[in-house]
């Protein structure tokens, strides 16, 4: 069948909801902020794009289909909420690229406050095809802040493989 060229993004939205989330560097709280940021992602859609938020701690917890509706994620957003445990970053990054398999235009956004700690280096194990993967980072640094950023490379391979680098 012919490429649609009218289709949108699909786009997963990984929130992390870790400890380090209820840290108060940003008014109110860093998850608070990190739902404003997704707030306007879901008001950024176009009309083809759709989305799905998920909650990542030590799970993965979807909190919405795939789906251009802004009031089920606008619910999904006001659902997200901190919790005590570490975020399992591999474990999301795989859920988002097996729910981004066969759809157009695939894009993992990861929202966080960089404090993923080692996950972070572990996930460049994880092969996202050629999903795009972006990170939209929440609060102010600090010493206690493990990773401060990370850069997406692809290898100059036909599949289309990320790496993940600690800077």
């Amino acid at each position: 069948p012919a490429a649609n060229l009218l289709e949108g993004r699909n786009i997963v939205v990984l929130v992390d909801a870790s400890a380090s989330m209820k840290s108060i560097d940003v008014t109110p709280t860093r998850i608070d902020s990190a739902k404003e940021e997704v707030k306007r992602l879901v008001r950024g859609l176009s009309g083809t794009d759709r989305m799905l938020v998920a909650q990542m701690d030590s799970a993965i917890t979807p909190l919405s289909t795939m789906t251009n509706e802004i009031p089920d994620l606008e619910a999904a957003v006001a659902a997200i909420h901190a919790t005590d445990a570490r975020v399992d970053l591999p474990k999301a990054l795989r859920f988002a690229a097996d729910t981004l398999q066969k759809l157009s235009s695939p894009e993992i956004i990861v929202v966080s406050d960089g404090a993923l700690g080692t996950s972070l280096a572990e996930s460049a194990n994880v092969d996202l095809g050629k999903v795009r993967l972006s990170y939209l980072p929440i609060g102010t640094r600090s010493k206690n802040v493990a990773v401060t950023g990370f850069s997406v490379r692809r290898y100059p391979l036909d599949k289309a493989r990320y790496e993940v680098m600690l800077e």
